[in-house]
């Protein structure tokens, strides 16, 4: 899930009564993902599957799902502290085979690219973009664009 725009106050949905602050857009992935910048991929979707950075645990021995941390967490955490300025989007382009590229101030470019053409599964989501109030968003799958 990355965050976009100015922080808003809602409450929260798993803690009902308590405020939360989020961003006023969240666009949540379900495929293939990175960021990159001047040639080089800063972080990727598949970092998730390598240790943290500085520990003793091999690749063949990390179990991902059950860490704390990834790689992926500490490459997220560098990119993050580029600051919120340097995070400002400067251009935001589609495609119609769902892909999507985000440009920001700094030169980052995240970009989103489902990998597969299988229409069988209705839930075949790749991305949704989530305004801050969950109210009407779309949702990007093989199928297509839908509103929900």
């Amino acid at each position: 899930m990355f965050g976009f725009g100015q922080l808003v106050s809602r409450e929260s949905r798993r803690k009902p009564g308590q405020i939360v602050h989020v961003p006023e857009f969240r666009l949540h992935i379900q495929c293939q993902w990175r960021i990159v910048r001047d040639g080089k991929i800063l972080v990727g979707y598949g970092d998730w599957h390598w240790p943290p950075i500085g520990s003793s645990v091999s690749y063949d021995e990390f179990a991902e799902a059950d860490a704390p941390r990834n790689r992926r967490d500490d490459l997220v955490d560098a990119f993050s502290a580029h600051g919120e300025i340097a995070h400002t989007v400067v251009r935001a382009e589609g495609a119609t085979t769902g892909d999507l590229q985000i440009a920001f101030a700094d030169g980052c470019v995240l970009e989103v690219f489902p990998t597969y053409a299988t229409q069988d599964d209705p839930h075949d989501e790749h991305w949704r973009l989530l305004p801050p109030d969950d109210g009407p968003h779309f949702v990007v799958t093989a199928h297509g664009i839908e509103t929900v």
